[in-house]
């Protein structure tokens, strides 16, 4: 396995991030790789995000890198908010892991995995007592082996 360092993701790791969530959008088929003019909207709208989020404290973007070739890899993100106190927890934090991506030549070498570490630390250490994520056919044997389990949650999109 290549030397891959993990950390939080820096502003200067903005256009990789931009790539790879690309590259996300891409694989799972709701994004053209040809359509360069969405793909133009997309990275604007994306990099305009990660420029307003990237060092708040509720928000957490982390990137694996290939020590040898300075390349961004992998990444994840975690978002971080309260929950309304209830009798069984009466100041908690929830998570929710997004954005989870390893490029295809990395894959299958353990990286995800020490990815996913350093989020669940990273949130125990900041409080979470609970992590969301949404899986994907090919990503849900990890999320179970690392402990995740399906859960009662539905979901409502809204227009807009």
């Amino acid at each position: 396995m290549p030397d891959i360092h993990i950390r939080r993701a820096e502003r200067r790791d903005i256009p990789a991030l931009i790539r790879l969530r690309w590259d996300t959008c891409v694989e799972q088929g709701v994004a053209d790789q040809a359509d360069q003019a969405r793909h133009a909207r997309y990275a604007a709208a994306l990099h305009a995000f990660l420029a307003r989020w990237i060092d708040d404290a509720q928000c957490w973007v982390f990137v694996a890198v290939d020590a040898g070739t300075g390349q961004v890899v992998a990444t994840a993100a975690l978002w971080r908010w309260p929950i309304l106190p209830w009798p069984g927890g009466l100041a908690e934090w929830q998570g929710y892991v997004t954005g989870a991506y390893t490029v295809p030549a990395y894959r299958r070498r353990g990286i995800a995995r020490s990815l996913m570490a350093t989020v669940r630390e990273t949130a125990a250490a900041l409080g979470v007592t609970r992590l969301l994520l949404e899986t994907t056919p090919m990503s849900a044997p990890l999320y179970q082996e690392l402990g995740f389990v399906p859960s009662r949650f539905v979901e409502l999109r809204l227009p807009g």
